[in-house]
């Protein structure tokens, strides 16, 4: 990562610039994972072999109809203790309310699932700002005919 400021780009060439805040808390959340998941997601954290944890690189999405360049803020792969069948937990931080994100995360899961073929289990970490009610879910229906 090149630091520009208090921009760091990902990769040379790579048009998606973190703001350093952004690079901080992740590299926070990367250090003290299981803490983080101890702290905020307990039942979760209890069925993670911590022996099992490893961070996967970050995820880069081209989304064409808004026109944007995303990537996943933080995506660990692990496995549940005394299985062998891992799972994903994908990790996005937000610093304000954004009206659409729960429609982001349900296209980062869908995506996320069809390259790795594993279980996704994704969370949000709002930081920096007070809690402003936003929509909780995102799902597709569609009527048989």
């Amino acid at each position: 990562m090149r630091n520009f400021g208090q921009y760091n780009t990902i990769a040379p060439g790579c048009s998606i610039k973190m703001p350093e805040h952004d690079r901080l808390f992740k590299e926070l959340l990367s250090t003290f994972f299981i803490e983080f998941l101890e702290l905020f997601l307990p039942h979760l954290a209890s069925t993670i072999d911590p022996n099992s944890i490893r961070f996967l690189p970050q995820e880069y999405f081209a989304d064409l109809t808004a026109g944007e360049d995303k990537l996943v803020d933080l995506l660990v792969e692990v496995q549940q203790a005394g299985e062998e069948v891992g799972f994903l937990v994908h990790i996005e931080t937000q610093s304000y309310a954004e009206q659409y994100f729960p429609r982001r995360m349900f296209f980062y899961f869908a995506r996320l699932y069809q390259k790795y073929l594993q279980r996704v289990y994704p969370t949000k970490s709002l930081k920096g700002s007070p809690i402003i009610p936003e929509v909780d879910g995102w799902g597709i229906e569609a009527k048989i005919l």
